[in-house]
């Protein structure tokens, strides 16, 4: 949202799904919570799809953590697997992120 009001979609298409890209191209299903890195990165924490999605300031789309359609926590290392993640903060250069049972950190971006 700018200064004067105008609203305009960074990411997303505004239906259900996992698809990386650029912009309106790519998809999201359920994202619960967003988080900025200090070079302006966004973290999303995208619930249903069991990932953590990257957003350059550009609006391009990656998986950062976990695997689409795969519902565990496993963790040794990027992408690992996660289960439901619903929230995401940055500390530094460590990403914090929560699950419905498991507080998690990935450290140094």
């Amino acid at each position: 949202i700018t200064p004067q009001g105008v609203v305009s979609t960074l990411a997303g298409s505004g239906q259900i799904g996992s698809q990386d890209g650029t912009g309106t191209a790519t998809s999201f299903n359920n994202a619960t919570a967003i988080a900025v890195d200090h070079s302006g990165q966004l973290y999303v924490a995208d619930y249903s799809n069991h990932v953590i999605r990257k957003i350059s300031p550009q609006g391009v789309v990656s998986t950062f953590a976990g695997q689409s359609g795969q519902a565990a926590f496993q963790w040794g290392g990027l992408p690992g697997l996660i289960r439901y993640p619903n929230g995401v903060f940055f500390a530094g250069n460590t990403l914090y992120f929560t699950t419905p049972n498991t507080i998690a950190k990935i450290t140094p971006l």
